[in-house]
């Protein structure tokens, strides 16, 4: 683990962290573009590189077969509204399952939030996938999504969609764009959209 003397005596606890996160993700739902915070300036830091050692494992990873190493770098200014992140795991494997290679990397600013999650592999009996990406940009109350996995050189599956939320509603719409499922293209409506509420929900 590593996590420098500097680091550790500058970051504020973790619930001033905790709201000052939690004030920023809500600019990404609202369509005000000026939209502000009147929060104290909050600063945060974590460099941490955890190769995980049989007593490490037993605490904080137990039922975990393989873990090559953790890393996480991470880093948020509530000031300038900027928000950064990577995490990277090698390889991992838990009840069965085993992935390979897996990023996550985010970045924010005080306009939108985009993150990136993938992996070279997933095994999951019976499912195997590779090169599996999860693409997303958050801003003005829309979440926009591109999935897509390929093995070697054929596209399992490639999903876009778009989340709008208004108040107690959330409208998806998944694009018709090159939408293949299990290695065979889709044809959907290009109009088409699915919409959620509290209200229409059954109770």
């Amino acid at each position: 683990m590593d996590l420098s003397t500097e680091d550790y005596f500058q970051t504020p606890p973790l619930p001033v962290i905790t709201t000052a996160l939690k004030k920023q993700f809500e600019t990404y739902f609202s369509s005000d573009s000026l939209t502000t915070m009147e929060l104290d300036s909050v600063k945060a830091t974590l460099d941490l590189a955890l190769a995980p050692t049989p007593i490490i494992s037993k605490v904080f990873f137990d039922g975990i077969q393989e873990l090559d190493s953790l890393t996480i770098d991470a880093k948020f200014d509530s000031f300038t509204k900027e928000i950064s992140g990577q995490v990277i795991v090698p390889a991992v494997s838990y009840a069965g399952s085993r992935i390979d290679s897996l990023r996550v990397d985010l970045e924010g600013d005080s306009q939108d939030f985009k993150f990136m999650a993938g992996v070279t592999e997933l095994h999951y009996q019976p499912v195997l996938l590779k090169k599996t990406y999860l693409e997303g940009s958050l801003k003005n109350k829309k979440l926009v999504l591109d999935f897509s996995s390929a093995n070697d050189t054929t596209t399992v599956m490639h999903v876009a969609s778009e989340l709008v939320f208004q108040s107690d509603t959330v409208r998806l719409h998944v694009s018709p764009k090159n939408l293949i499922l299990n290695k065979k293209p889709w044809d959907i409506p290009r109009g088409q959209c699915h919409t959620f509420s509290e209200l229409l929900l059954p109770i």
